[in-house]
């Protein structure tokens, strides 16, 4: 209800003036004719971005066309059903679901396992704002509605040279959208599905001159898939969240743009306890997450030169109530704020040297009930390069380095170096190699998250050694297929042992392959596929163990058709081979899940879609609590959501 009286008399006062102006679609050629008019147009990059012809490691660019195809309302969705080797229990919308943590157990590689893993997550930065949350040591992507993305970029190969410590498994670096023409956008959009789901949003976006701006709004409401009578009191998997995102940027003669961005979001969210638990309601927790975060940038662009300066900020606050005593039993409070400096040089034809330099602080306090972590901070700064090299057009060679002073444990040096060849055009051959640490979050150092898990204030660095070798073939123009092979060889791995973390005595070794096909034609019809296979097995003390929640075997398709301005898409996930405890005596059960899209372009502003989820009712989970084979938590069956979109172009 409150949603529908927000966006009322925002799509009445739109209408009006969406009359009263001259409008017009602007689409994808129309954008790029006006910017090939323009002249003289401004080009700056949040990150260095590559072509992925150019880059060594194994990189996903998701771009504005494929983010529009998807059925995923939220950025972990977006991934999981286009990255193989990435994983999550994950479900945004539709209820909880998603274990006991909001990321819901992210994997990239069998690396950065979030709540009650062996591993640090991955690097996910916004505009280059890091979305960390330093208490868990995982990223928190929640506030990140695809509506509002420009482009994604998910690097699954080793980054640290780039993107620091946490990287040697990759990270994912998210452009939101920014106006490039002169004029203004308006779109707005509303969704109601089962479960009495909501998915309203609203954005804004214009330039005029050097300046551009964009703002946007997003609502969402969910009941929940579950919905339970226990002991007289009504269990649910209620979920409720709001987010908001604002960008200005202003141009300063040809060369020069300075920026400023942020978002915040709050959520509230229903723990219900698992589907097999007694009949007494006291594991019933709500989650209340609040979040935030901005940054100040100022980019340059030369013909030979071109980079950044950076200051950001990342900060927030997370509350756990039991509803049946209202006491407070967690409450944490974290903030990351830093600077980033980073210069690219063009010398010669075919050549880039990256230099950068990076200031982050980051920590918080823990208490509930009881004092769990007093506040804590750490402190890093890290002076980074990494210079690439083409040589007659069939041979590109890479290398850098990264130093980092950490406060708590000192200075390390990581290293990254690759090589591609070209021997055709249709025919890119690579290999990457990276050798780098990842710090200890403070969750193993100073937070105890279980009652039979200690804390140990004695841990070292996780030294990681990684490489990997593939091969890009296109066939046909627009058929890529890529096949990556790695081994990744790990030192003093943080994991359970004895009741507490710590470092293990034994090497962790593991090795995996990940495989991708692309087509499409004429843009018209299109079609896409991926396996992932991750061997976990690794020994400590003599015994064997597997990584839990990292799938040994995941296999992605999608087929999609686009014809009179009629969109349908069907998408498929397999999963397989997950074990769910410690001890490696407990597996999940496998499962396929069938999505499918259709969706309707019509009077040039109005775009109507109906998503179609798990259309064969597969009964699954993605996440046990404890080491039982009970205590699971079901993902929704057959779910539907239908939506609106309607946008408003002004053009000057």
């Amino acid at each position: 209800m409150r949603s529908k009286l927000f966006f009322t008399p925002v799509i009445i006062f739109l209408m009006i003036t969406s009359l009263m102006a001259q409008s017009e679609p602007v689409g994808d050629a129309k954008e790029a004719k006006d910017l090939k008019e323009a002249g003289d147009v401004f080009k700056y990059r949040e990150i260095v971005v590559k072509d992925k012809k150019e880059q060594s490691g194994v990189v996903t660019l998701l771009t504005d066309e494929e983010l529009k195809r998807s059925n995923k309302y939220d950025l972990v969705g977006l991934i999981n059903e286009t990255v193989p080797s990435f994983h999550t229990g994950f479900n945004r919308i539709m209820g909880y679901g998603i274990a006991n943590s909001n990321p819901g157990k992210m994997s990239l590689r069998g690396m950065g396992i979030s709540s009650w893993g062996p591993t640090t997550g991955f690097p996910m930065l916004v505009d280059g704002i890091d979305t960390g949350a330093p208490i868990f040591s995982h990223a928190m992507p929640g506030a990140l509605n695809i509506k509002n993305i420009e482009r994604v970029e998910v690097y699954h190969s080793p980054q640290p040279v780039l993107f620091g410590d946490t990287a040697m498994a990759g990270a994912v670096n998210v452009i939101t959208r920014r106006r490039k023409t002169e004029g203004t956008e308006t779109k707005i959009s509303g969704s109601y599905g089962s479960y009495n789901t909501t998915d309203d949003y609203v954005q804004h976006s214009g330039k005029f001159g050097i300046m551009d701006y964009g703002v946007s709004y997003n609502f969402q409401k969910s009941d929940g898939h579950r919905k339970e009578d226990v002991g007289g009191t009504e269990v649910t998997s209620a979920f409720q969240g709001q987010s908001g995102s604002g960008r200005f940027g202003f141009e300063l003669g040809k060369h020069f743009y300075a920026g400023v961005s942020g978002y915040g979001y709050k959520e509230k969210t229903n723990d219900p306890g698992p589907d097999d638990r007694s009949v007494a309601v006291s594991g019933l927790e709500v989650f209340d997450i609040t979040r935030g975060g901005g940054s100040v940038s100022l980019h340059n662009s030369f013909k030979i030169m071109e980079g950044f300066a950076q200051v950001y900020g990342n900060q927030g606050k997370h509350v756990i109530t039991r509803p049946d005593t209202n006491a407070i039993t967690f409450r944490s409070t974290d903030k990351i704020h830093g600077g980033k400096l980073q210069e690219t040089l063009k010398p010669f034809d075919g050549s880039r040297i990256t230099g950068g330099a990076e200031y982050k602080r980051y920590g918080g306090e823990i208490d509930g009930g009881s004092k769990l972590m007093d506040e804590e901070f750490v402190t890093e700064k890290s002076g980074y390069g990494l210079a690439e090299q083409k040589i007659f057009k069939v041979l590109i060679l890479s290398g850098g380095a990264r130093y980092t002073s950490n406060s708590e444990y000192g200075g390390y040096t990581a290293y990254q170096g690759g090589i591609i060849v070209n021997p055709h055009e249709s025919t890119k051959l690579h290999a990457n190699a990276a050798k780098g640490f990842t710090f200890p979050g403070l969750r193993y150092r100073f937070n105890p998250v279980g009652p039979s898990i200690d804390i140990n204030a004695d841990l070292k660095p996780e030294t990681s050694l990684v490489y990997e070798a593939g091969i890009e073939q296109t066939f046909i123009e627009t058929l890529v297929f890529d096949v990556t092979g790695y081994k990744i060889y790990s030192q003093d791995k943080i994991v359970i042992s004895k009741g507490k973390w710590t470092n293990s005595e034994s090497d962790i070794n593991y090795k995996g392959a990940e495989a991708t096909v692309k087509y499409s034609y004429k843009k018209t019809a299109g079609l896409n596929a991926g396996y992932s296979f991750i061997d976990t097995a690794y020994y400590n003390l003599g015994q064997k163990y597997v990584l839990n929640y990292v799938p040994k075997h995941k296999a992605l398709a999608g087929v999609w058709v686009y014809l009179h301005h009629v969109y349908a898409g069907l998408n498929g996930e397999y999963v397989r081979d997950i074990w769910h405890d410690y001890t490696n005596e407990k597996k999940l059960d496998d499962f396929l899940v069938l999505n499918a899209k259709l969706a309707y372009d019509f009077l040039d502003h109005f775009q109507a879609f109906l998503n179609l989820n798990n259309i064969t009712d597969k009964k699954y989970i993605t996440y046990r609590r404890g080491d039982t084979a009970a205590g699971g938590y079901s993902m929704p069956g057959f779910n539907v959501l239908g939506d609106l979109t309607v946008t408003f172009y002004h053009c000057l």
